[in-house]
């Protein structure tokens, strides 16, 4: 038969589920601002991303929360999906998690009203190239993606990173319909960005050589 979900047989949260409680209420007061600031887009995402990585974002998103909730609330259940990870290296995962927070932070600063969670371009919106975003095309991806790696090592859950690894998946996808609407809302302007800064981290380009 299989396993019922059961309340903790502990009293209260340990270590660990703590640390995740922590992390998502940071992740909460990190993101919801910016976004009430940038507003509604107005852009469909479902049109514009297609139904795979809609639903696919999606899923990864709901599976991560469903993982989450069973760590918190039947740690009996969550038992299930555990891999064995020691206790120092699950407290690494908080700490990349807590480092991730900043860049992400930053990230959705610098776009400010272009912020979007579709990958259409606003009518108004502007190219940021400055900031996080002088040496990443997608700062807020690649920290996005580290944090959820770090919550994930310290819930020691496959589900977490199993979702983590659909989600990589589907931003691998929106980034080339991303990518297309802004070289056409941008044109040589994006081309010339694409150039000069790499697409997931900093691209260092050699010096010439005086004579």
């Amino acid at each position: 038969r299989p396993p019922m979900l059961t309340q903790p047989t502990k009293a209260g949260f340990d270590e660990f589920q703590c640390t995740t409680l922590v992390l998502l209420a940071l992740l909460l007061a990190t993101m919801l601002p910016a976004r009430i600031r940038s507003g509604k887009s107005g852009i469909s995402q479902f049109a514009t991303e297609g139904p795979l990585i809609f639903w696919m974002l999606r899923g990864a998103a709901l599976a991560n929360l469903a993982a989450i909730i069973l760590h918190l609330f039947f740690p009996n259940t969550a038992a299930i999906f555990e891999y064995p990870l020691s206790n120092n290296l699950r407290r690494i995962g908080g700490c990349l998690s807590l480092l991730s927070l900043a860049p992400v932070f930053l990230s959705a600063r610098a776009l400010g009203r272009n912020l979007t969670d579709s990958a259409g371009v606003k009518q108004n919106a502007s190219l940021v190239t400055t900031g996080v975003y002088r040496y990443s095309r997608n700062p807020l991806y690649v920290f996005w993606t580290s944090y959820m790696v770090g919550v994930a090592m310290v819930g020691q859950n496959l589900l977490m990173l199993c979702s983590t690894g659909l989600l990589l998946i589907a931003i691998r996808l929106r980034l080339k319909i991303e990518e297309s609407e802004l070289l056409k809302h941008f044109g040589p302007e994006f081309e010339s960005y694409c150039q000069r800064t790499g697409r997931f981290f900093p691209r260092f380009q050699k010096r010439r050589k005086r004579h």
